[in-house]
């Protein structure tokens, strides 16, 4: 298994139909009991953003919540 998230900055949720593209972190493969490194430099920047987990197994990709941070 391996695991990204997909990002973008948030504008509010009117606007977030017409938001910019997602971009996407590094695949990480995902340990049992391991620490996942997955915190893009480019968060740092904004002020809100919005996100979603996205899991590869057996090369099917299972997108999680979009969520607010």
């Amino acid at each position: 298994m391996k695991a990204c998230f997909y990002y973008r900055p948030y504008s509010g949720q009117v606007e977030s139909l017409s938001a910019g593209e997602w971009k996407r972190t590094a695949w990480v493969r995902v340990e049992p009991m391991a620490p996942s490194p997955l915190t893009p430099r480019e968060l740092k920047k904004l002020r809100q953003f919005e996100y979603r987990a996205v899991l590869e197994y057996r090369q099917v990709e299972i997108s999680g919540e979009n969520m607010i941070f």
